[in-house]
């Protein structure tokens, strides 16, 4: 993962792109405008292509930004069509688990949004997601399935009440 980042002033944002991944003209502008005008602490697009594409942004509270996550034409787990807050990164010391060889966008999407009070969404993708044979979700070992299920299992346990998420997990 690269980390991009971004600064306005004294706001300091930050956004995650796979290296081999590609972003189209206004990909950051286009989330921090988000962010600013709404007041929130992550702003997500889209990261699938078709689904429709709408300008409407959506703003979603924790629980519902949790459900989202699981909604396959929505923004999902992943980090790379989101920008975060570097400050709520810092605060609630959230990082990525340097030993989580795969589901680690989940992870820390999942300590991400559970801290942020606003979370903005809209259906516009503007990136470019390429997966290669040889990458980590390109061919199957146990191992990283076996980390898939651990990192999964911890979401839930720390999961409380009932939700879709909770139901999805």
């Amino acid at each position: 993962l690269f980390c991009r980042s971004i600064s306005y002033k004294t706001s300091r944002k930050r956004s995650f792109l796979d290296g081999d991944d590609e972003v189209k003209d206004r990909f950051l502008e286009v989330l921090y405008e988000m962010l600013r005008q709404n007041s929130a602490e992550l702003a997500c697009l889209n990261g699938l292509l078709g689904g429709g594409m709408s300008e409407k942004t959506v703003l979603l509270p924790p629980q519902s930004a949790l459900d989202f996550i699981w909604d396959s034409d929505k923004y999902q787990g992943y980090v790379w069509n989101k920008l975060f807050v570097r400050e709520l990164m810092t605060e609630h010391k959230l990082y990525f688990d340097p030993d989580a060889r795969i589901c680690e966008d989940l992870d820390f999407c999942v300590r991400y949004i559970k801290h942020a009070s606003r979370t903005v969404y809209k259906n516009v993708c503007l990136n470019v997601y390429n997966q290669r044979q040889d990458s980590a979700m390109g061919a199957y070992d146990y191992e990283k399935e076996k980390n898939r299920i651990a990192v999964l299992e911890r979401l839930l346990s720390e999961e409380a009440g009932e939700s879709v998420f909770r139901r999805k997990l």
